[in-house]
């Protein structure tokens, strides 16, 4: 009897410290799972601040993009004018080059008057 007390006794030893490690083992997992999951909340919090972030930086892609867009309207308003003008330029040059022989012409007439004037 004593020798079967024994045996039982070893036998509940070893499953008390298979007990003990196996509680271990579940408290070690059980810290893991919780730290994982406040790494978790700390990713999805830096998450939800990067989303914002980024449509903010959206939001103001559009605003310059608008921006952008009115510029290039205006520098073609601009441009169309500018062209406009240096038409209307050449075409007042073209005309005083055209008026150049005559005033020669004029000055010649006015300076041979004046000599036989004289």
């Amino acid at each position: 009897i004593q020798a079967q007390e024994r045996k039982t006794h070893r036998e509940l030893e070893r499953l008390s410290q298979r007990l003990a490690d196996q509680e271990s083992a579940l408290h070690e997992k059980s810290e893991h799972a919780r730290l994982s999951q406040e790494r978790i909340i700390e990713l999805e919090g830096q998450l939800e601040a990067l989303d914002a972030i980024r449509n903010q930086q959206e939001a103001q892609i559009g605003e310059l993009q608008l921006s952008l867009n009115s510029t290039s309207e205006t520098l073609e308003e601009k441009m169309s004018r500018l062209a406009a003008k240096q038409t209307s330029v050449q075409a007042a040059q073209a005309m005083l080059e055209n008026l150049k022989p005559m005033l020669d012409a004029l000055e010649d007439r006015l300076h041979d008057e004046s000599d036989s004037m004289a």
